[in-house]
């Protein structure tokens, strides 16, 4: 992830990465001046004026980004990973990429044994070279197998550098952790003899206020970044002031998703699904309608851009299920790298698995062999077949590998109630909801508090677009809080042109 300029003979060029990952914005007044920033915050703070933009507001509030040139503010757009700008005389031309320069060519999948090879030749090579630059490498770890994936990455690569593991403690509905995750990251330590720092993630205002100056802080050093983690003060302390100083490399396992299928898909009984059923089913949350009028007009926004970006690709308008993932991906990508971006700020990172020789394998890989995590417990396999003998968390299910490679759930009496209420749709949400109202007695009180900051932070733009008020269960909570977020540095950017 990289965002560049090239002056030169009087010319500039600026593109980014191959996906765009990293953000770089640009506006252009009807004047033709112009202005160019990777902080959405001090692009604002030079542009006339600054109005929302409803569709892509939705999307960035509720789904961590629009996944178009669009952003949450008319006329200000995101450069995509397909685009260019040149400046000559003053003048801004956006352009695309030729196809022929934008391609990444990667083999076609054959087989299992060959797929693994590839991946494990390329990341290695990438983990490699981050090892010898880098004396004291970090790797956040969770019970779930990204993380393991990313830790046997490394394990496998040459070079000095020392790893450490990381492992973040929650509080509460804003921070979630389970205890079987820090015991299946124990496990691991113990096994495989490497030190684990325990971060403290726990939301200050799980149980006290909010702290103003604070947050108007957080908004001066990372603009709209701030709504990471919903503004948790103990979150951005632990990078800036503690793990930066004794990690020279943080890795995060960004946009490792692609190595499995996803819950939607798994379960999704045809070979082929629609458009439609993506936006609709997956998408776009059938709740949002209870607080939000336009959900059906916000739909078809988001049908229209996905329709344009694969025009052409599936004329039947019928999407084959290995298609899936590279359209979640479109879609999806947002939070792994703005997480990316701001700990960037705080000490070095690089996404390994969103190298685009690595992530387009990923995204090529048939369904059938990425369902159910069997293609990641293969590479596993290769990678440090040791490291399947620690039980897995995931989901808040806790399973192990069998001998045939599969993963199996374990039984216990959690497990069985997932079973019992996943064939149960109906009582599901009614079930959940009252077992995270016991689990986290504070989310009435952090429900309530957001909605009162959020009424004193709403504009009558905003207030016109979602009522905050219908918002129906504690699902949309971190939507709520990352929407105080946005307004928080939405209002200290208004207040700065002012004065």
């Amino acid at each position: 992830m990289f965002s560049a300029l090239i002056y030169k003979a009087g010319q500039m060029v600026v593109f980014n990465d191959y996906y765009g990952l990293y953000d770089t914005f640009y506006h252009v007044d009807k004047d033709g001046r112009y202005v160019i920033a990777t902080s959405l915050k001090d692009l604002l703070l030079e542009i006339s004026s600054i109005t929302i933009n409803e569709f892509p507001f939705m999307m960035e509030i509720f789904h961590a980004g629009c996944f178009d040139k669009e952003t949450s503010f008319k006329d200000v757009n995101k450069l995509l990973g397909t685009e260019y700008l040149s400046v000559i005389d003053g003048q801004v031309c956006l352009h695309d990429f030729p196809k022929e320069l934008y391609r990444v060519d990667v083999p076609a999948y054959e087989s299992v044994n060959e797929a693994v090879d590839y991946l494990i030749d390329k990341i290695v090579y990438y983990t490699s070279c981050i090892r010898k630059g880098f004396e004291h490498v970090a790797i956040g770890m969770t019970g779930g197998l990204d993380s393991r994936t990313v830790l046997a990455s490394y394990m496998k690569a040459d070079g000095p550098a020392d790893l450490t593991l990381l492992y973040g403690e929650g509080n509460s509905l804003l921070t979630p952790t389970c205890k079987e995750d820090k015991f299946i990251v124990e496990q691991l330590s113990r096994a495989l003899n490497f030190s684990v720092y325990y971060m403290n993630w726990r939301h200050p205002e799980a149980t006290e206020v909010m702290d103003w100056q604070y947050q108007q802080d957080l908004v001066a050093r990372y603009g709209f970044l701030n709504r990471l983690y919903c503004g948790n003060k103990n979150f951005f302390e632990e990078f800036e002031k503690n793990v930066a100083r004794g990690a020279t490399f943080l890795d995060f396992g960004y946009f490792l998703e692609a190595s499995r299928l996803r819950e939607w898909a798994e379960v999704h009984v045809k070979k082929t699904f629609s458009l439609d059923q993506f936006v609709d089913a997956y998408y776009c949350n059938e709740s949002l309608s209870l607080f939000y009028d336009r959900r059906d007009d916000f739909c078809k926004y988001v049908h229209a851009l996905l329709d344009r970006r694969m025009y052409g690709a599936y004329p039947e308008s019928q999407i084959p299920i290995d298609g899936f993932e590279r359209l979640r991906w479109n879609t999806a990508r947002y939070n792994d790298s703005r997480l990316y971006q701001l700990l960037n700020c705080c000490t070095y990172t690089f996404p390994v698995f969103g190298v685009p020789v690595i992530h387009e394998y990923l995204l090529n890989l048939p369904a059938d062999v990425t369902r159910d995590a069997k293609f990641q417990v293969q590479l596993l396999s290769v990678l440090n077949p040791g490291i399947l003998q620690v039980p897995i968390f995931s989901h808040r299910r806790k399973f192990h590998i069998a001998q045939d490679g599969s993963k199996r759930m374990d039984v216990n009496l959690k497990n069985m109630m997932t079973r019992i209420l996943n064939e149960m749709p109906f009582l599901k949400s009614f079930v959940l909801s009252a077992y995270r109202r016991v689990k986290y007695r504070d989310y009435l009180s952090n429900y309530a508090k957001v909605q009162q900051q959020l009424g004193d932070l709403q504009t009558a733009e905003i207030k016109e677009m979602i009522n905050v008020g219908a918002c129906p269960n504690d699902s949309h909570i971190r939507s709520l809080y990352c929407l105080r977020q946005f307004l928080l540095a939405y209002q200290v950017v208004r207040k700065a042109k002012v004065e």
